[in-house]
C-alpha cells in the first residue's frame, strides 16, 4: 500500500495551515474538488481572506493517513 507523500511544511507560525494547492497532492485529487470538499464540510478547513487554508494534523487525521490508513 503506497501513502501520499506529505509536504515538507515550513517553519513558521503559519505552518500549521496548509494551502489548497498541498491538500491537492496530499489526496491526488484537483484543487477545485478540495475546495468544494471543504465548502461542504467534508474536510476540515477555514476561510481566511477568501482562500481556503487546511489545519495540518486534524487534516491528515481526518484522512486516516496519520495511522496509515488510506481514504
Amino acid at each position: 500500500m503506497t501513502l501520499p507523500v506529505l509536504p515538507i511544511l515550513p517553519s513558521s507560525k503559519d505552518a500549521a495551515m496548509i494551502e489548497t494547492e498541498h491538500v491537492a497532492r496530499i489526496m491526488r485529487y484537483s484543487q477545485a474538488t478540495v475546495r468544494q470538499l471543504a465548502k461542504d464540510g467534508d474536510i476540515p478547513a477555514v476561510k481566511v481572506g477568501g482562500h481556503w487554508r487546511y489545519p495540518y494534523m486534524p487534516l491528515i487525521i481526518a484522512l486516516g493517513i496519520a495511522e496509515g490508513r488510506t481514504r
